[in-house]
C-alpha cells in the first residue's frame, strides 16, 4: 500500500514486513487499508484522509 504523497514522509509508519502466506499478506494489507479509511493509521490526521479521498475522486473523474 502506497500513498504517493506520504511514502517519503517521516510521520507515517512504513508498512514493511513479511507474511507466512499470500493470504496472510492480503489480510494484513486489508487491515492497513481499513486503518487508513478510519483515519487510525499512525501519524495520520483527518486532513491527510481528506486529501487522499479528494485525489481518488479527481482520478476517477478525469
Amino acid at each position: 500500500m502506497t500513498w504517493n504523497w506520504a511514502k517519503n514522509a517521516n510521520k507515517w509508519m512504513r508498512p514493511n514486513g513479511q507474511a507466512d502466506s499470500a493470504r496472510a499478506a492480503a489480510l494484513e494489507a486489508e487491515a492497513c487499508y481499513d486503518a487508513v479509511l478510519r483515519c487510525e493509521w499512525p501519524g495520520m490526521v483527518p486532513e491527510d484522509l481528506q486529501c487522499m479521498l479528494d485525489n481518488e475522486e479527481w482520478i476517477r473523474t478525469r
